[in-house]
């Protein structure tokens, strides 16, 4: 009897140091602190892919250096067409025909 008198004191003891239930006020504000969490992180996602998506300047500077660079290093080749001569690899276009 002693054994489970000493047993149901446990349980109790237990049962009372187990957190109560949190306010409905508390749960709310969490709640709330959760979801502005979670919109500045979809913000900062958002932002993130936008910046992904457009290539940076000094992409677009090495991007055109690198054009330039080929227009000047690739062997220029003349192409006999049936009204005049088109160099080719050259980085400049023939006029177009005023018709």
């Amino acid at each position: 009897v002693n054994d489970l008198v000493r047993k149901a004191k446990q349980a109790e003891y237990l049962i009372e140091s187990l957190p109560g239930p949190d306010p409905e006020e508390e749960k709310a504000r969490r709640l709330d602190e959760l979801e502005t969490t979670m919109e500045k992180a979809d913000s900062e996602y958002i932002k993130a892919l936008d910046r992904a998506s457009e290539p940076s300047p000094y992409a677009r500077l090495l991007t055109k250096a690198a054009c330039h660079a080929l227009c000047l290093f690739l062997p220029r080749r003349r192409v006999a067409s049936p009204t005049r001569t088109i160099t080719q690899g050259s980085h400049r276009h023939p006029p177009h025909d005023a018709r």
